[in-house]
């Protein structure tokens, strides 16, 4: 198991051989990239300034529901406390149902985020990360090249060129994630509307092709 830390402020992602940075986002394939194409920390001020960057974008409905499954795997293995930047205020756990679910889109609708992976993609990529997970580098503009997590076999291959076969690493539970897909879409209106930047970056990657 991979664990990523959000306190290395001054360290960077970065594979020489490629002259690549990467801006890791929770559950945007981060534990299948990293040992893929051989990341590793560097001092930020030990990189070239001409190096690209890449960032992995998701549909945030797909994500939304992923994320869902990680937090309350976290909760059931009693480590949520020491996971989440600020607790929940409602009663959102007990099982992985539609009630469930339901709870914890509500938390997020009328209180915002409180975990990393609720958290919207455009915080990994643009200082708004609370302090103690602050990653003070990033920023969006510096982005040269954004890749679809639908389609990332193909799109690192276009950016490294060579094959890129990434290790599946954290795939989570299928069982799961189909027994809440219907509920899932049936408000995919509301999650949108939380993550509406997130969603209007996905849509204009897919329109682009």
């Amino acid at each position: 198991m991979i664990t990523i830390s959000f306190t290395m402020s001054s360290q960077v992602l970065y594979n020489p051989q490629y002259n690549l940075e990467y801006y890791h986002i929770t559950k945007n394939g981060m534990t299948s990239i990293i040992p893929s194409l051989g990341m590793s920390w560097f001092p930020i001020d030990t990189i070239p300034e001409d190096r690209k960057v890449l960032a992995i974008i998701r549909d945030p409905i797909t994500r939304f529901l992923s994320g869902y499954l990680e937090v309350t795997k976290y909760y059931k293995a009693g480590l949520l406390d020491g996971h989440v930047v600020r607790k929940p205020k409602l009663k959102i756990f007990g099982g992985t149902n539609q009630d469930t679910f339901l709870r914890y889109l509500e938390e997020i609708e009328k209180r915002g985020w409180f975990d990393g992976h609720n958290a919207p993609q455009h915080t990994f990529m643009s200082n708004e990360l609370p302090k103690k997970g602050s990653i003070t580098h990033r920023n969006v503009d510096k982005v040269t090249d954004f890749v679809l997590f639908e389609n990332m076999n193909k799109g690192l291959n276009e950016l490294i060129g060579k094959g890129v076969h990434l290790l599946r690493n954290n795939v989570g539970n299928a069982n799961s994630k189909l027994a809440l897909k219907s509920v899932c879409e049936a408000n995919s209106d509301r999650i949108i509307n939380i993550y509406r930047e997130d969603y209007n970056l996905h849509q204009s990657l897919m329109n682009r092709g």
